[in-house]
Order: C-alpha cells, then sequence, then structure tokens
C-alpha cells in the first residue's frame, strides 16, 4: 500500500467516524431512521445498531 492510499484509507475512516457520531446525535434527538439515512449516508444496519448501542 502506498503512502497516497494509506492516506486515502485515514481519511475514510475518519470521515466514517465522523457520520457515525453525527448519526449517534440525531437518534439521541429522535430523528427516524430514513432522515438519518438520507443525512449520513450510513447503511441500514449501521444505523440500527447504534440504535441498539443507544439503547433508543
Amino acid at each position: 500500500m502506498t503512502l497516497l492510499e494509506r492516506d486515502e484509507k485515514n481519511r475514510e475512516e475518519a470521515r466514517n467516524e465522523e457520520r457515525i457520531r453525527f448519526a449517534q446525535k440525531l437518534i439521541k434527538r429522535g430523528c427516524d431512521d430514513d432522515f438519518i439515512l438520507e443525512t449520513t449516508e450510513l447503511s441500514v444496519e449501521v444505523i440500527k445498531t447504534l440504535r441498539s448501542e443507544l439503547g433508543m
């Protein structure tokens, strides 16, 4: 893996972590899955897992 590829992978992981944090905030505010899916572009499975982890 080249340095450029590794940097891109790190950036993508950071973006995904940010989307997860944002989705958690939306879940806590009572937003529905369709809205969270549309705004974060996370999968339905990830959103359901986050809801479960948050006990919501």
